[in-house]
């Protein structure tokens, strides 16, 4: 214990050994422990330090002042993260031991923490988030915090939980704390602020109260209130009659899926001419079927088509995430697909078709062709596929079908990379003897040299002799 609470200890080490004392039923030195800890403090006032410091002063007596007043500036330097939760640097651990450490010392000092309930909502997201950790240290503080956060008499956090499938237009939902205890207050009520659709914006219902159901449970049939339609919804929550010491679900929302069944109708097809002002020629497809007669279109004519979605048992038409048109060849299989646009002042999808200008897309491969209708959407349950017509196209050009599929899915020819082809060298011989007649004339001036009885005891070592023999050895 002494060699703990030295000048040099760290913060960490300070809390574990006043810790491990109080477990063991050791005597502690109150004041030698909370010197040591203040001196520690200074070395290191890092928000886990602070965290570690809050935890030790709150296993000790006395004047705590320092330790309480300081918890305030150190939640101040926690991170926001999407605007739902806060951290500490350090993740899960850091952020769990700042938090425990303040409760721990309010606990002991008999004194709220000073954390306001929307930084103490937005932590308790960051825990609930962050619940699945694959680290000890961190799963251990992460457990103790939630059942601090969950158990303490100051601010128990609540949050409402939607335990209906995001499908279902039934919205049903538990106000329960952090270990999804239900908060069965028989006071408390909650009430949907908004709902508002995803796609748009627009505000579907608003102050709208749920059905108490017990056991802290409340319903709403969005269905029933308002018949949204389809689509993605956000219900923001409010409520009240929470008492002390439940803080939170003012503010939260959730997200509803509407799902809907749709039908098309009004599909009709007209056949014109490209150069001239007739009166189109147009033929409504039967319901659920596919006109009976083949469409014969040359480069001369346009072909346009129009349908409109609606929901089933609701007239008005609708918008949906996919709507195309497939053209498929009836002997190759090649297959092309049109995008159906919805025109905006008459809430129905259309496609034009100029043979023509649509030859290349074609491959000018003329002959018949099974026409589809593809509608989908993510909220609808019923998507579908409807063969609806057969057309005869005859293109300006003739091409060869399944041209286009044989060019694309055959083999690419194999890439082989060509090496520069080495330049011609001569023979070893040749280069041998080239050497040896480039070294004769340094061989000749050795020679002629003894022969003259040439020595370098005369040899004078002036700048002027050493650059007349270096020049003269240049040149040899």
């Amino acid at each position: 214990m002494d060699n703990a609470l030295k000048a040099t200890s760290k913060v960490e080490d300070v809390y574990y050994a006043i810790a491990a004392a109080k477990n063991l039923n050791f005597n502690v030195d109150n004041d030698k422990a909370k010197t040591t800890l203040l001196e520690a403090l200074k070395a290191d006032e890092t928000p886990l330090s602070q965290g570690y410091a809050f935890m030790a002063g709150a296993l000790l007596s006395g004047d705590l002042k320092k330790l309480v007043d300081a918890v305030e500036d150190v939640i101040a330097q926690s991170d926001e993260v999407d605007g739902r939760m806060r951290q500490f640097e350090g993740g899960v651990a850091s952020t769990a031991i700042v938090i425990e450490g303040a409760f721990e010392l309010a606990a002991t000092a008999d004194k709220a923490p000073t954390i306001n309930e929307n930084d103490l909502f937005k932590f308790s997201n960051y825990f609930v988030n962050r619940r699945h950790v694959n680290n000890l240290k961190s799963a251990f503080y992460l457990a103790k915090v939630v059942k601090t956060l969950a158990t303490n008499k100051f601010f128990v956090p609540v949050a409402a939980v939607r335990i209906t499938p995001i499908t279902s237009p039934k919205v049903q939902i538990q106000v329960a704390d952090l270990l999804g205890k239900p908060i069965a207050a028989a006071s408390l009520a909650v009430n949907a602020e908004h709902a508002k659709r995803t796609q748009d914006g627009a505000t579907v219902l608003s102050k709208e109260k749920f059905t108490a159901k017990g056991n802290g449970i409340f319903e709403m049939d969005m269905q029933q209130k308002s018949n949204p339609g389809k689509g993605y919804y956000v219900v923001q929550l409010s409520a009240s009659g929470l008492t002390a010491p439940y803080v939170g679900i003012t503010g939260t929302q959730i997200q509803v899926k509407i799902n809907a069944e749709i039908q098309v109708t009004d599909v009709d097809i007209s056949v014109s001419e490209r150069e001239q002002s007739s009166t189109p020629r147009s033929e409504r497809v039967p319901a659920n079927g596919m006109l009976p007669n083949v469409l014969k279109l040359d480069h001369h004519q346009k072909l346009a088509l129009t349908f409109k979605v609606s929901q089933k048992g609701n007239a008005a038409a609708i918008a949906v995430h996919q709507a195309f048109v497939r053209l498929e060849h009836g002997t190759s299989g090649e297959e092309i697909i049109y995008m159906a646009e919805l025109d905006p002042s008459t809430k129905l999808y259309k496609m034009d078709l100029d043979v023509l200008s649509s030859g290349k897309n074609f491959g000018f491969v003329s002959g018949e062709y099974k026409m589809e209708l593809i509608v989908g959407d993510a909220v609808v349950e019923n998507s579908l596929v409807w063969p609806i017509a057969r057309l005869n196209l005859q293109f300006s050009e003739q091409g060869e079908p399944a041209r286009r599929f044989r060019d694309e899915l055959r083999a690419k020819p194999e890439i082989r990379h060509v090496f520069r082809v080495p330049e011609a060298r001569p023979s070893k011989a040749v280069s041998s003897a080239f050497t040896v007649l480039v070294a004769v004339p340094l061989l000749v001036l050795l020679v002629l040299w003894m022969k003259l009885g040439a020595n370098l005891g005369g040899f004078s070592f002036s700048p002027a002799t050493l650059g007349f023999h270096i020049g003269l050895g240049g040149e040899v």
